[in-house]
């Protein structure tokens, strides 16, 4: 996906289209600028993910997601922030 990318390091910022954000199968994945803000999109738009935290809240999937997408607890704290502040009444 994106070869040029991990060929010639990550320069993913946050004007990145977050479809075109490094991924888990690239080198330059676990120290990407953009990975909790990409983590965060990828499991919000996908449906079997979506409705687990809509029954369940965000943690029930914090042990898949931070296995999965290789998160330390102050990644998945940065997830959880970018949910706190998007479901925000």
């Amino acid at each position: 996906m994106n070869n040029q990318i991990t060929k010639y390091g990550c320069n993913c910022n946050i004007t990145f289209d977050v479809r075109c954000c490094c991924w888990l199968e690239d080198e330059t994945y676990d120290n990407c600028r953009q990975k909790t803000s990409t983590v965060y999109w990828r499991m919000t738009n996908n449906y079997d993910l979506y409705q687990k935290i809509e029954n369940g809240g965000i943690n029930s999937i914090k042990k898949y997601i931070k296995k999965t997408c290789r998160l330390s607890e102050k990644e998945w704290n940065e997830v959880k922030e970018f949910y706190k502040i998007d479901n925000q009444d």
